[in-house]
């Protein structure tokens, strides 16, 4: 008896973790009580987005799976997709596409044995979309987008609509329709304000409409948007995800203001609370970058090549760095 109320004790202030958006208290508690009884489904969906958000990205996949599979057990073939979908993306946007994509075809065949038409069939569309833009293929990430807002809207699913939109407004951006483009990113920013989705797709959607706005040098909206995922990121102490990327984007901001030791403090943080996510790359290339316009080319040098074996292509050679070594009595210090 004694045994029993531990375990439900545990699950208890997990779930009430989770609810006050504590996600390392709750990522501790759910996995300290599995540890003695197997977690209820909803747990494990709790449990995976906890880890996610932690950046503990190996057990939110392993979560997801043990979430995914009692689904399956349990005849509850859409969540299983659900679950699956989730999975993928966490995997997709760590580069990851070999697992991501499998799961993505394992929930694809689950739904078509059974002939489901539910709404999990445009989650699913969505990573196809992923893999097309992470292959160049901007047409087919265009239209797996579009059907995904489709099937979104015909079943009222907001999370799905919002993702979905922001991939066809930044498809849109690259085919030259800017304006429509960015009507699209404005419109799934109000669900984002509104709470209407997710924390792991709050946090996906604000850092993808930053990167479309700094592309498009659309500095009023970087910084309105940068400040938005700031207060976001500031609510919830623990987490770890996309705490990083805002750095990285605060960074960015105070350099454009000038505010060069500022902007030289946020992108080591950035660097330092990143370690093994994929947005690292970005934080060592905003150094890099930083270290150059100082003058400071050697260490430059060193933190480009860092960023280039962390996926974060940049073009510093010989005959750049011979360029700016000729420019730097010029440069600011």
């Amino acid at each position: 008896m004694g045994e029993t109320l531990t375990v439900s004790g545990a699950v208890v202030q997990g779930r009430a973790a989770f609810e006050r958006q504590a996600w390392a208290d709750a990522c501790r508690q759910l996995s300290a009580a599995d540890v003695e009884h197997p977690l209820e489904l909803e747990d494990w969906e709790r449990l995976a987005v906890a880890a996610y958000l932690v950046g503990r990205g190996e057990d939110s996949v392993e979560a997801w799976t043990r979430a995914h599979h009692e689904c399956v057990r349990l005849g509850d073939v859409a969540r299983a997709a659900r679950c699956a979908f989730w999975l993928a993306f966490g995997l997709l946007n760590r580069g990851d596409l070999a697992r991501g994509g499998g799961w993505v075809d394992r929930a694809q065949r689950l739904l078509d044995d059974l002939g489901l038409e539910c709404v999990e069939q445009g989650y699913l569309r969505y990573p196809v979309a992923l893999r097309a833009i992470f292959e160049g293929d901007g047409a087919t990430a265009h239209g797996a987008f579009t059907e995904a807002v489709g099937i979104g809207d015909r079943f009222g699913d907001a999370e799905l609509v919002t993702l979905g939109r922001v991939g066809v407004g930044r498809c849109l951006i690259y085919m030259g329709e800017v304006a429509e483009g960015v009507g699209l990113l404005d419109e799934a920013m109000v669900a984002v304000t509104a709470r209407e989705v997710s924390p792991i797709a709050v946090g996906d959607v604000y850092c993808t409409v930053i990167e479309a706005c700094q592309e498009l040098f659309d500095l009023r909206r970087v910084h309105e948007w940068t400040a938005a995922l700031s207060h976001w990121c500031e609510s919830q102490p623990d987490l770890v995800l996309y705490r990083g990327q805002c750095l990285v984007h605060r960074s960015e901001i105070m350099l454009l203001h000038g505010a060069w030791p500022d902007a030289m403090e946020e992108a080591v943080r950035a660097c330092e609370r990143l370690t093994d996510e994929p947005a690292v790359g970005a934080a060592f290339y905003q150094c890099a970058e930083l270290h150059r316009m100082r003058g400071e080319f050697d260490q430059a040098e060193v933190a480009y090549r860092r960023a280039n074996e962390l996926g974060r292509s940049g073009e510093w050679d010989e005959e750049l760095r011979a360029r700016h070594a000729a420019e730097a009595p010029m440069i600011r210090p």
